[in-house]
């Protein structure tokens, strides 16, 4: 099934996914070419292409799931307290794209800055709503540049 992907930085992510662990392999060939290789002459190449697969796809989902769920919870333990929802849907979705990118190590660092980053708008807006997306993002710039 086809699905569209509403959310830029989760499609970005799924882009980077299939041009890094899919295009770029001798095992993935196209499937509209006539003359495909069989199974038996590519063998060794599929063998190197699920090792290289199982050791990098996998600590990307673990990162994504591990943001997607701190954000989760930080969602409903806000909404609990507050009696309405704080932080947005869309704010747990964006950072399961941005797992895909950044390591789980960062993940202290990443929600740090972007709580600093509210908290200073916040101060200088004196607004009593503020869209959190912005700050994701920006922490998401601020983190790989001090990672970097």
């Amino acid at each position: 099934r086809y699905q569209k992907i509403h959310n830029a930085a989760l499609a970005d992510s799924m882009v980077n996914f299939i041009n890094d662990y899919l295009l770029d392999f001798s095992a993935v060939h196209p499937l509209d070419v006539a003359n495909r290789p069989r199974t038996k002459e590519i063998r060794s190449a599929i063998k190197a292409y699920r090792k290289n697969l199982a050791a990098h796809a996998e600590y990307q989902l673990e990162s994504a799931v591990s943001f997607f769920s701190v954000f989760y919870i930080i969602y409903h333990l806000s909404k609990w307290f507050y009696k309405k929802e704080a932080l947005g849907r869309g704010d747990y979705w964006l950072a399961l794209g941005i797992g895909t990118y950044l390591t789980i190590e960062y993940l202290p660092l990443f929600l740090f800055i972007a709580c600093l980053l509210g908290i200073i708008v916040y101060w200088i807006s004196r607004k009593s709503v503020l869209p959190f997306a912005p700050f994701l993002c920006l922490s998401l710039i601020i983190t790989s540049a001090i990672t970097l």
